[in-house]
């Protein structure tokens, strides 16, 4: 144990009233001897005195000590007695003991109280209330030093940890960044700490008033109303005897001035005391508010006063904000636009997903001309001037739409006066109609060869459906006729065996029928079920890719209606189903896949079709729907061309490619069937 060497000492010059009594180690020779009833009375309270008592002799040996004193240092009367004081003494100590006590036996003190340290056996150093007090003999001279000691350890470290504790928390209440404020029960202030004098601007005269006086200040509302006394947190929370949490106020400061705090009050639970308030200064969080809202009024001034339609879209393609002038030129209300999304008013679409679409805008503002299209499915050119911006940490378009129908007009007049002089000369006029009709001629062949290789295609698909019959009906024949030349064909067996043959005959006969029937042009927009029209896309390929090494695995959760025409949607799939597997083929790919996934996006039936060819290099990607083009050497590029006519022109529907692992993935969009699946 550690002590500080300032201990406090007090020396009290007053004599003790009496001599000790007598003591098992024997009385002192000098002093009066006590009659037998006072000697018993005082062994009995030096015996069981609560306080360590005894005496050292003129050398400072310890000749009696009555078991507290022992119990304090942890020692046995026999292994004490007869020991210097400097045994038990502190070392720091002991000079300053000494001296004292050679003062004391030289006359010049009296009674002696002091703190000191002494060392118990088993090394701990306790501190001690100490009183040494001399006694003279008859002669009058000092014959030995009777003391009195309390071990006051325990209430030292008390007194200690509470000063440390009580240091802690002033600290705490002078640098904890809030204000806080201390009442009484009269709402006199008692304490309040920096932070809250600076936030609330207390001046000393209003701090030295609010100290006589119960608190008062000009309290204001969040909406600029006066707050009558009875609604101040202080009052209701000593009203209710429950904390009062999370208010929002205004302060008028002395000077005029507005502090606006979010204070919490809470009632002391100790008599004479009122309540705790702690509270935080929000007036720049306020006046951030005040300017947001008058940055969103500004806003919405530019954008209403706008003659132009100014929108702006998520990632998604989704309407996030728009003026009045958008909704106007499109016939739509403000209750409807939280619906919109970009298909419902940009009549051309987009080939590449949204997203896609987004990224490539957000590398800057740009300005191009495009349709719009109204709610009641009228047409309009448009001037698009748009850019990215950054909503709650996410990419968003801002576009300002300018209707051009008039000017576009002009334009189309003008086009038509100078196609009106340039038709003067012939000869330029001969060559370009030459040029394109070798262009048509050119197109018609690659269709042609496109249309001629389709048939190829289909040949060989009917042909996979064919090889199963033809072999099961050429074993039948030779079953017949060996059964004939061995003499047991039956007129039984016989029979048997032509209707088996004319089963195979009627189911190749069923074949023919199904591709001719998948081939058919359809008429009329019909609602039909996706999921039939992929497995009959399906089953017309699937002995071909089996034969190919190639699986295919359909994914549909739930049957999806699609408007359109159910042939040609098709004639779509089949054209995709062929790509794949080629590419598989081309890549050498083994076992090949090709995965087909039905599911619902966005108001559309979606139909992904996904393989592990390997995909389609980035620089062609975006080319891939071209007429003309082809990734594969001796391709024509018709297919895909024809695909996307059929989907977009014909069903307003959306087809689109990328790139995933392994492969590539086509997404055919449709809109959805009013009737069931």
């Amino acid at each position: 144990m550690t002590h500080s060497g300032n201990w406090q000492r007090t020396v009290i010059k007053r004599r003790l009233a009496s001599a000790p009594a007598r003591h098992p180690a024997g009385p002192h020779p000098d002093l009066e001897p006590l009659g037998v009833g006072q000697e018993v009375n005082c062994r009995s309270i030096f015996e069981h005195s609560p306080v360590g008592l005894g005496w050292h002799d003129l050398e400072g040996r310890l000749r009696a000590a009555n078991p507290a004193f022992l119990r304090m240092l942890g020692y046995e009367r026999e292994e004490l007695l007869g020991s210097h004081v400097s045994r038990y003494i502190h070392p720091d100590m002991l000079g300053e003991n000494l001296q004292l006590r050679e003062a004391m036996l030289r006359g010049e003190a009296g009674e002696v109280a002091m703190e000191t340290v002494w060392v118990r056996k088993d090394g701990a150093a306790i501190r001690v209330s100490l009183t040494v007090r001399p006694l003279r003999a008859r002669n009058g001279a000092v014959s030995c030093t009777f003391f009195m000691a309390e071990d006051i350890t325990e209430r030292r470290r008390v007194e200690e940890a509470l000063r440390a504790s009580e240091e802690k928390y002033s600290a705490l209440f002078r640098t904890l960044p809030a204000g806080v404020v201390i009442t009484d029960a009269s709402r006199r202030m008692v304490d309040i700490n920096p932070a809250g004098e600076r936030i609330l601007g207390l001046t000393p005269a209003q701090r030295a008033k609010w100290a006589q006086d119960p608190l008062e200040w000009n309290r204001i509302r969040t909406d600029g109303s006066p707050m009558p006394g009875d609604e101040s947190p202080e009052k209701s929370a000593t009203r209710s005897g429950q904390p009062v949490e999370n208010l929002e106020m205004g302060l008028v400061r002395e000077d005029g001035s507005v502090a606006w705090i979010l204070t919490c009050t809470a009632p002391i639970p100790v008599p004479g005391f009122g309540v705790a308030g702690v509270f935080v200064d929000i007036t720049a969080r306020r006046e951030a508010e005040a300017a947001l809202v008058s940055e969103r009024k500004r806003y919405k001034s530019i954008m209403e006063i706008a003659q132009d339609a100014i929108y702006i879209v998520d990632a998604q393609g989704a309407l996030v904000a728009c003026n009045a002038a958008f909704l106007e030129g499109r016939g739509y209300t403000a209750e409807e636009a939280g619906s919109l999304r970009i298909p419902d008013w940009n009549a051309k679409g987009h080939s590449v997903p949204w997203v896609d679409r987004l990224q490539t805008l957000a590398r800057g503002p740009r300005v191009w001309e495009t349709l719009h299209r109204r709610k009641d499915g009228s047409v309009f050119e448009v001037e698009v001037n748009a850019g990215p911006i950054e909503l709650d940490g996410k990419l968003h378009l801002i576009a300002a739409a300018r209707d051009i129908t008039a000017r576009k007009a002009l334009e189309r007049e003008r086009g038509l006066r100078q196609a009106e002089l340039e038709s003067l000369n012939r000869s330029l006029e001969d060559r370009v109609r030459d040029t394109v009709a070798e262009i048509r001629r050119k197109d018609q062949m690659l269709i042609t060869q496109n249309r001629l290789a389709a048939m190829g295609e289909m040949i060989g698909y009917i042909a996979h459906q064919w090889r199963q019959p033809l072999n099961a009906i050429s074993m039948l024949l030779a079953n017949l006729g060996d059964a004939e030349r061995h003499g047991e064909l039956s007129r039984e067996r016989l029979d048997r065996g032509l209707a088996k043959g004319d089963l195979m005959i009627q189911k190749m006969s069923s074949t023919i029928n199904d591709f001719r029937d998948f081939f058919k042009t359809d008429k009329n927009l019909a609602s039909f079920s996706a999921l039939q029209q992929i497995r009959a896309a399906v089953a017309l390929v699937e002995a071909s890719f089996a034969d190919g090494d190639i699986a295919i695995r359909i994914e549909a959760p739930e049957d999806v209606a699609l408007l359109g025409y159910p042939n040609e949607y098709s004639q779509v799939l089949l054209n995709l189903l062929t790509n794949a597997k080629q590419a598989i083929q081309d890549s050498g790919a083994r076992p090949g896949m090709v995965g087909i996934r039905l599911s619902r996006a966005d108001g559309f039936g979606c139909t992904a079709l996904r393989d592990n060819g390997g995909g389609i290099p980035e620089d062609r990607l975006e080319r891939i729907f071209e007429p003309n083009f082809s990734t594969r050497e001796g391709g024509s590029g018709i297919g895909l061309t024809m695909s996307r006519q059929i989907i977009e022109r014909n069903m307003n529907g959306r087809i689109t490619v990328r790139n995933v692992e392994g492969g590539a993935e086509f997404s055919v969009l449709v809109g959805l069937g009013g009737g069931p699946a």
